[in-house]
């Protein structure tokens, strides 16, 4: 989308060139573009070599490239940025042009210092994690039965004793083994913790057998406020609103402005922020194309800050929420508009503040916007008076308009058959 005043054919053209950079990455398969936002997210950089034809006239596709094999630079002769592939690496070094090179990195989102958004999270993840593996360990080493059996060795000598010893060592010794990932547990490779445990002890000096229970003390499982701190440390370095993080009974949209929460204000940002820099994958090699067919372009600062890409929102609320606020903005410029007025000499009442500044000062529309809908009562009008689509299209590009002649004028006006009548 070009957000300022082009012709239709520059438009179609646009269209067309985007229509095809989107094919040659992929992108017509959903999963596709979503491995590469996850993968920027990830590693905090994405980078492509941009494949032209040997004419150097046409983009025909994208490579992939491993980003920390790029290094940017300046070239000494033209002064142009550049690029260098595996700088230092004999054979394999390349020096490539900014104009064949898309380089994305997470860390123009955020300060320098975080290299993606994944890095701001492994702290609080792993936190987290160990406080809920090391209760899952105590409730589970501490929930079988344990039973304890002294066993008098009478006289025999300290090496024979140690022997014993070992030999209970190793038949009850018992492995625990817990896996991060699936959560499972396993007890001397066996996948189920045993429900009792005996131990059999030698004793020197007792005489009869000793038989008794052993407990297990540990922290209260059912006090979650610790594993609660370290979870809001996560959610807060996520930077995703608590509320979508409600299970009980699901949360709720108010439409009114108030409903809108300043966390989600902040996240609808932030997501803003990501998507302005993910969308230079594709409106780099269009900006690129389209100066590669109309060279007068490349000196058009307008025309490369215009260009963008309007995302598809995932539900209705966002635009609803706009077009309620946009009601309001209404609301309030009528009543300004009406209800402050001033009297003339005939006593006429005139409106105190001019429409056209109010909407200007008060409607939230952009100066796109505005010029966008002058355009369009320009166009009307033109239509209306009969003017082919192709002279319109030149008179609003700046041609006078004396310059052209209705379609269906006087001098094509049939005769009245009733004239001579």
């Amino acid at each position: 989308d070009f957000h300022g005043e082009i012709s239709a054919g520059v438009e179609e053209e646009i269209d067309d060139i985007y229509n095809n950079i989107y094919n040659y990455f992929g992108f017509n398969d959903a999963l596709s573009i979503w491995n590469y936002f996850r993968k920027w997210l990830v590693d905090g950089f994405l980078s492509f070599e941009i494949v032209y034809n040997d004419k150097q006239t046409e983009i025909i596709g994208f490579k992939e490239l491993d980003p920390t094999s790029l290094m940017p630079g300046v070239d000494s002769t033209t002064g142009k940025k550049m690029w260098i592939q595996y700088k230092g690496g004999g054979p394999k070094e390349r020096k490539l042009w900014d104009s064949q090179i898309i380089y994305i990195s997470y860390s123009q989102v955020n300060s320098p210092q975080r290299v993606s958004y994944v890095e701001r999270l492994i702290r609080s993840f792993n936190l987290l994690r160990i406080m809920e593996h090391t209760r899952v360990i105590w409730a589970v080493t501490n929930s079988s039965f344990k039973t304890q059996f002294i066993i008098p060795v009478g006289g025999k000598s300290k090496t024979r004793a140690k022997q014993s010893l070992a030999q209970l060592m190793n038949s009850y010794r018992e492995v625990v083994d817990f896996d991060y990932e699936s959560g499972e547990i396993q007890s001397n490779g066996k996948p189920m913790m045993p429900f009792n445990k005996e131990y059999w002890l030698p004793s020197k000096d007792g005489e009869s057998p000793e038989i008794s229970t052993i407990g297990g003390d540990g922290p209260d499982l059912g006090d979650t406020e610790s594993l609660k701190y370290f979870s809001d440390k996560l959610k807060v370095a996520s930077k995703i609103p608590f509320s979508r993080f409600d299970r009980d009974g699901g949360s709720t949209y108010d439409i009114e402005a108030s409903g809108m929460l300043r966390d989600e204000i902040k996240f609808s940002k932030f997501i803003d922020r990501l998507r302005s820099i993910f969308q230079e994958i594709l409106i780099k090699p269009v900006y690129l194309q389209m100066c590669i067919n109309n060279p007068e372009l490349k000196n058009d600062i307008s025309f490369k800050a215009g260009l963008g890409l309007n995302f598809v929102k995932d539900n209705v609320f966002e635009e609803i929420k706009e077009m309620e606020l946009q009601s309001r903005r209404v609301d309030f410029i009528g009543n300004l508009k009406t209800q402050l007025s001033t009297m003339d000499a005939e006593m006429n009442e005139i409106p105190f503040f001019d429409l056209g500044w109010l909407i200007k000062r008060y409607g939230g529309f952009t100066r796109e916007d505005l010029k966008a809908n002058e355009r369009a009562k320009m166009r009307t009008s033109l239509e209306e008076k009969g003017y082919s689509e192709e002279d319109i299209e030149k008179i609003l590009l700046g041609a006078p308009e004396s310059d052209f002649k209705p379609e269906g004028g006087s001098d094509d006006v049939e005769e009245d058959p009733l004239a001579g009548l």
